[in-house]
């Protein structure tokens, strides 16, 4: 009991205040099945809570209604058994996700089993009616036109339902015109903003979110102040704004590890390694099979020259996230940096097979192959700097991956790049 109870310190409501929504919400779910319109149906309801028998009023008539559904049931189930299964396998397959458990109040997806059988009667009852005025054609043909406008109806319905769901941005608009007093469509629909490079708009839908304060999960709470610091930090540059802004969101969700790992990423945007190295290895206690904290640790190793160790951190990383590919520019300049070329450059090709267009990797490439003496790789690796500058001069196309170079795993000379660019250059045109 106690640990059920604790689930709930996370939530906007109590137990009680669960068991006594729950019968409206049963209540909305059959009449969403029954009146399925567009206006009606979205991912996150905005369900006011009921606190009492008569607080909203509609709290004991809903109860009500299901008691005498169940007894319903019950009652006809020798004389009617098909209609009194369907009634009660639709309340017996709500019973755990709408009951005591402390879970989100209401999802559409919930009716998906349970109403696996709630049109049964309901065909028969059209039937019922088709065959009863079978005596008269006129009525009898009304009826079925009727009947098929209504299913031709739902199926328009779902066929427009389904197209907000071809894209996120379409899905949490919809959701925010629906319920515009929660915060989490508007973190959301802020996520899907982000994902589209559109950061000042999802900075809007972010704040929006925060200032609402109103969370189906108090822990969400966190997510949306980490999602403010991330702006913060990658689009103005505000590193103290964003450890602030990440730090609000550990003290509202201390198990939410992604802002442990951003926050150790400021501080490496700041400098200041040892306390980023400090906040790694607090994170790592907790969650030891992270492979970004891994990764972020090998980076601040690399940074403080301790390359075996970083090596260690960045090969743990890649083996618990194969696909983590900034591991592997930290392997790369690891071996660089302790004078293994070799290996140097099978990390920074296998890098670049991830992220062909990244200026630091290109670029990494340029200096081991002009070390090794690889003409042909190094013209490929300049053929495709070439395509990638394009009508920028070298020193402002180079310039770019210079702006915050305490990012980088390895740092170019942009003077000895652009000296052996020319150098290729000029002896592939006196070939």
């Amino acid at each position: 009991i106690s640990t059920l109870l604790a689930g709930y310190t996370n939530r906007p409501f109590t137990l009680t205040e669960r068991l006594l929504t729950e019968p409206r919400i049963i209540i909305f779910y059959i009449t969403l099945l029954l009146y399925p319109i567009s206006s009606r149906l979205t991912l996150i309801h905005d369900i006011e809570i009921s606190s009492s028998f008569l607080t909203p009023w509609s709290t004991l008539p809903a109860i009500a209604v299901i008691l005498m559904l169940i007894a319903l049931a019950v009652y006809i189930a020798r004389k009617r058994p098909l209609i009194s299964f369907c009634i009660l396998f639709f309340f017996l397959n709500h019973v755990i996700e709408s009951s005591f458990l402390p879970l989100e109040l209401i999802y559409e997806h919930r009716n998906y089993i349970p109403s696996m059988f709630f049109f049964v009667p309901v065909a028969i009852f059209m039937l019922y009616v088709i065959d009863y005025f079978s005596y008269t054609k006129a009525v009898q043909l009304t009826m079925v036109a009727v009947f098929t406008f209504l299913l031709s109806a739902q199926g328009h319905t779902v066929f427009i339902r389904n197209t907000l769901f071809e894209h996120p941005l379409l899905l949490w608009s919809d959701n925010v015109k629906k319920t515009p007093t929660l915060s989490r469509p508007y973190n959301n629909l802020g996520a899907a903003y982000w994902d589209q490079g559109l950061y000042d708009e999802a900075y809007e839908s972010y704040s929006r979110a925060l200032s609402l304060n109103r969370q189906s999960n108090l822990s969400n709470r966190g997510v949306n102040l980490y999602n403010l610091g991330m702006y913060h930090l990658h689009v103005k540059g505000e590193y103290d704004k964003a450890l602030s802004l990440f730090r609000s969101a550990l003290e509202a969700y201390p198990g939410y590890w992604p802002a442990y790992h951003d926050t150790a990423v400021c501080l490496v945007m700041k400098g200041d390694l040892f306390e980023a190295g400090k906040t790694l290895l607090v994170a790592l206690s907790s969650w030891p099979d992270k492979a970004p904290f891994h990764h972020t640790m090998g980076f601040v190793l690399l940074k403080a020259g301790k390359y075996e160790q970083a090596i260690k951190e960045a090969r743990h990383a890649l083996s618990l996230d194969p696909d983590l590919s900034g591991a592997l520019s930290v392997l790369g300049e690891a071996f660089r940096k302790k004078g293994n070329n070799r290996l140097a450059t099978v990390y920074w090709k296998r890098y670049l097979e991830k992220n062909p267009n990244d200026l630091e990797g290109n670029l990494a490439l340029i200096e081991l192959y002009s070390k090794g003496r690889d003409q042909d790789a190094l013209s490929r690796i300049i053929g495709r700097l070439i395509c990638l500058k394009g009508s920028q001069g070298w020193h402002e196309f180079i310039d770019q991956v210079l702006k915050n170079p305490k990012i980088l795993a390895y740092t170019p000379n942009p003077e000895d790049s652009i000296s052996t660019i020319s150098d290729n250059l000029s002896r592939s045109l006196r070939r």
